[in-house]
Order: C-alpha cells, then sequence, then structure tokens
C-alpha cells in the first residue's frame, strides 16, 4: 500500500474549515445568540467534509482535516440544541395558552385572571419578561452542558481515529523502511557475490596465465 501523501487543496479546506468551525464553536456557547453560530457552523462543516472527501479519493494525509471537521461539529452540536431548544421553548408556551370562546363560562374567570395578570404587570411590567428569561437561561445552561458532553465523545472517538490512521501510516512507514532495508542488504550482498566470483575467476586466470609462462 503507497504511503500517504500532502495534498494542498486538502490543507487548504482544512485551514478554512478550522478557522470558521472555531468561530462557530465559540460562538455558539453565547446564551440565546448561539444559535445564529449555525450560520458559520454549517458552512464550515460542509467544507470538512468536502476536503474529508477529497483526502480519501487522493490518499491524502488526513489528520488535519479530520480535527477541522471534529471542531465545525462541534460548534453545529451546540448552536442546533440551542435553536431546537428556543424553538420547543416557543411551541410549548403556544401550547399551554388554549384559546376559550366569550361564551364559555370560564371566559369571565379567565378575564379577570387576565385584568388581576394585567395589573400585576402594570406595577411590574419586566417580571414575567425576567422569569421567562430565567426559565429559558437554565434550559440554556442544561441544554450546553449535554452538549458539552457530546461534543466531549465526539471529540474522543475523532482523536481515536486520528491516532489509529497514525498509527497505521506509522506501521506503512515501518514497512517500507524494513522492505528498502531488506532490499539494500540483498543487493549489497549480491555485489559482494559478484565481486567475489570477478576475483575468483581472475585469480584463476592470473594462475592460468603463471603457469603458462612457465613452459
Amino acid at each position: 500500500m503507497a504511503d500517504l501523501k500532502d495534498s494542498s487543496i486538502v490543507t487548504i479546506l482544512s485551514v478554512v474549515g478550522l478557522v470558521f468551525g472555531l468561530i462557530g464553536m465559540f460562538g455558539s456557547f453565547i446564551p440565546l445568540f448561539g444559535m445564529f453560530a449555525m450560520l458559520i457552523a454549517i458552512p464550515s462543516t460542509l467544507v470538512s467534509v468536502l476536503g474529508l472527501f477529497i483526502a480519501y479519493m487522493l490518499h491524502a494525509k488526513k489528520t488535519f482535516i479530520l480535527v477541522s471537521f471534529t471542531i465545525c461539529v462541534i460548534g453545529l452540536i451546540i448552536s442546533g440544541s440551542q435553536y431546537a431548544l428556543i424553538h420547543a421553548y416557543n411551541e410549548s408556551n403556544k401550547a399551554t395558552k388554549p384559546e376559550i370562546s366569550p361564551t364559555h363560562p370560564a371566559a369571565s374567570n379567565e378575564n379577570k385572571a387576565h385584568q388581576n395578570t394585567a395589573e400585576t404587570n402594570s406595577e411590574n411590567p419586566f417580571l414575567e419578561l425576567h422569569k421567562q428569561s430565567e426559565e429559558l437561561a437554565d434550559q440554556l445552561d442544561k441544554s450546553q452542558k449535554q452538549a458539552m458532553e457530546n461534543s466531549k465523545k465526539t471529540f474522543a472517538e475523532s482523536m481515536e481515529i486520528i491516532n489509529k490512521v497514525e498509527q497505521e501510516q506509522a506501521e506503512q512507514w515501518n514497512k517500507s523502511q524494513q522492505q528498502a532495508m531488506e532490499n539494500i542488504n540483498r543487493i549489497v550482498a549480491e555485489g559482494i557475490e559478484n565481486n567475489n566470483k570477478i576475483m575468483k575467476n581472475s585469480l584463476e586466470q592470473a594462475k592460468q596465465i603463471d603457469s603458462v609462462y612457465e613452459d
């Protein structure tokens, strides 16, 4: 099996994916606004996937592009979890507010409750917003912890793959070096043997010449 080689296009895609992947990953840790990091994490992930595909097609080195792909995936997971959580929170708020007809017996009670809520909110208009923000912040904190655990697991798996690839490359290099040394030793041994034969033939010819002169 041929040794893995360097590829300029894979290196360029690795650098682009790593730079934008780091931006997306660090941006995804920002509460509430971290979901917008998907706009950077998705393209950088696609660039890394393209580089990984080209590396496999060209039989090029994959260590750098695998690191870039891992960083991009981590940012994508965290920002995606924030987006999913905020979307689920908004949907749950809509689901917990059923519509009641004005003619329904509970409508008068609901109107009174709305009036009381309105009076409370008029006294402190930011109370409800503060409460929702705290709930959302708690959920985001939980989602970020879960995302970090998933990211650590993904990173560990990726590093295991990278180590395995590097180990395979090292084994291939050792095998090639061993084969090269065996070929060199064989050539040297053949050369020495040929030299010995030539020397032996030369000595025999010299003896024959001496015997002719003696006669």
